[in-house]
């Protein structure tokens, strides 16, 4: 019985850190990556770029370490703003939580490495 309470409070917090993410990237990051993460088309044109530069379900950004993921977003990259003093440590990692589930990997809270 003590392993089936904390196996859902496992899953519910899980839940929770997803849903926080969805908001947090739904807010800040989906006007240029798309709802689905594969990029806006007319955020690309604007920035004179291929719409697979903004794609962040694709394999190569799937594949990197959420440390790698987490310094991008702070930092920001090439035409992508710096977020890094406007988030908590929580929240970067909720987001990137979000973009692991945005992939349909099947481990989707984190590959933290």
């Amino acid at each position: 019985m003590k392993k089936i309470i904390i196996a859902a409070i496992v899953l519910l917090l899980q839940a929770l850190v997803l849903a926080q993410g969805a908001a947090i990237y739904t807010a800040k990051c989906a006007s240029c990556h798309g709802p689905s993460g594969k990029g806006n088309p007319a955020m690309a044109k604007m920035f004179n770029l291929d719409v697979s530069a903004l794609n962040l379900v694709d394999s190569a950004t799937q594949a990197l370490k959420d440390e790698d993921l987490k310094s991008a977003i702070s930092k920001g990259k090439g035409k992508m703003p710096a977020f890094g003093e406007k988030m908590t440590g929580a929240e970067l990692a909720a987001i990137i939580s979000h973009l692991r589930s945005l992939s349909g990997a099947p481990d989707l809270v984190s590959r933290g490495q």
